[in-house]
């Protein structure tokens, strides 16, 4: 289910925390969400917001020394272990539509956070996953002859990346294998068109 906390911050941190696992020293997290602040305030903020997830999910889901925090191994599943099982399937499945697995940018609403590089990272990973859990599908599929479904997670990849020649030519293929040679065509004629449009 979906946790709900006292702060828009704790539910942040509490992202942070589940997103990359492992422990996070606790004067990094101060200064990521309460840079802002003097640094005993920003401390005392970071305990506030950690008492707050402790009495959300158990006495046991977090692990804190005076240094550094982390969240027990299964305390919580975030939308990103999912993408990362996801993509370590091999060829062996349909993982279904785009949308099912990726509602869009990791934490596009924290802007607090931009400055951290940290927040980058982690959108470029969990689009990168995305990316290879939708090829994965585009494959299981070919291979099944399931063209049309094949052609709509292409259409999902292209989403992403419209610019990408890679993502054009995968979909144009898939047309000409469910007999559609006449798509193949207008496909390429609207990549080229994006080209131009793009990158002159």
């Amino acid at each position: 289910g979906t946790l709900s906390l006292g702060t828009r911050k704790s539910l942040w941190l509490l992202a942070c925390l589940a997103s990359q696992p492992g422990p996070w020293r606790r004067d990094q997290l101060s200064t990521m969400f309460w840079g802002d602040r003097q640094e005993e305030q920003a401390r005392a903020s970071l305990r506030k917001s950690l008492s707050e997830i402790r009495k959300a999910l158990g006495a046991d889901a977090l692990v804190t020394t005076n240094h550094e925090v982390s969240l027990e191994e299964g305390a919580v599943s975030s939308d990103l272990d999912h993408l990362r099982k996801l993509a370590l399937r091999s060829v062996t499945g349909d993982n279904g539509r785009l949308a099912t697995y990726f509602a869009g940018d990791f934490l596009v609403e924290v802007d607090i956070l931009e400055h951290s590089g940290w927040v980058e990272q982690m959108r470029i990973e969990a689009r990168e996953l995305a990316t290879v859990a939708t090829k994965n599908s585009i494959e299981y599929l070919t291979n099944q002859k399931q063209f049309a479904k094949a052609i709509e997670r292409a259409r999902d990849l292209m989403s992403m990346d419209p610019f990408s020649e890679a993502n054009h030519r995968r979909l144009m293929r898939l047309y000409v294998l469910d007999g559609e040679v006449s798509r193949a065509a207008a496909q390429y004629r609207e990549c080229k068109r994006l080209l131009r449009a793009e990158l002159d």
